[in-house]
């Protein structure tokens, strides 16, 4: 088997555990054996941002939804009110 045809099997067999299994057909010692070895097929490069700075950009974009931004927005608090209104802004690139 070649090393596309191993990978290749591999993702279909991830996929089949995480979008079909069932509770009960679910094997996590497998999946962990998966990843491990498309890892070793497919090293990934470590992020460019660190847990945390993953983490706290996930918080703000939460915070936005809850506010009613779109996705495509960026929340701007009002400081100088004081308080934790604000608006919804298009930030065009």
């Amino acid at each position: 088997m070649s090393k596309e045809e191993e990978i290749e099997m591999l993702k279909e067999k991830l996929d089949y555990y995480t979008l079909v299994a069932t509770d009960e057909e679910f094997d996590a010692e497998e999946v962990i054996k998966i990843v491990k070895r498309l890892e070793e097929l497919e090293p990934t490069e470590a992020p460019e941002k660190s847990v945390d700075e993953f983490l706290d950009d996930f918080w703000k974009y939460c915070e936005e939804r809850e506010r009613g931004c779109h996705p495509d927005q960026w929340y701007l608090r009002m400081a100088s009110t004081g308080t934790k209104q604000g608006v919804c802004i298009d930030v065009i690139l």
